[in-house]
């Protein structure tokens, strides 16, 4: 059953052979923007090459863009249920993750939410 909800939730959550379509989908918050058909990555005109995982947590933040995601709530939907590592693996992600897709002259996307999570959405003045 565990392996059923996680496949379940595996389709739901990400684009792919299991709960995709035909049809491209092109998620995009701010410049920054995905296809999840082709996997590609683009912020305003540079492409961003990532791994699996930072994909995979990159992906999970931006269907949930706009709203606080907690990092329980992104563990679970990234790493799994039965993922029982330390917590600190997300902080190193997010840092990889920042590292490829701040740019210096653009605004920040990726925001820490003290003591909840993570927020992915342009900065606000």
């Amino acid at each position: 059953m565990a392996r059923l909800r996680a496949m379940h939730r595996r389709a739901a959550t990400f684009s792919g052979p299991l709960g995709g379509s035909d049809v491209n989908e092109i998620l995009k918050v701010a410049d920054l923007s995905m296809n999840t058909r082709t996997r590609d990555v683009m912020r305003g005109d540079r492409a961003i090459r990532l791994s699996v995982k930072e994909y995979d947590l990159l992906n999970f933040l931006m269907r949930g863009a706009g709203r606080v995601l907690e990092r329980q709530e992104i563990m679970h939907g990234v790493w799994g249920e039965n993922f029982y590592g330390d917590d600190n693996l997300l902080d190193v992600y997010i840092s990889y993750l920042r590292q490829k897709v701040e740019l210096d002259d653009a605004p920040t996307l990726i925001h820490t939410v003290r003591g909840v999570g993570f927020i992915l959405r342009e900065q606000t003045n």
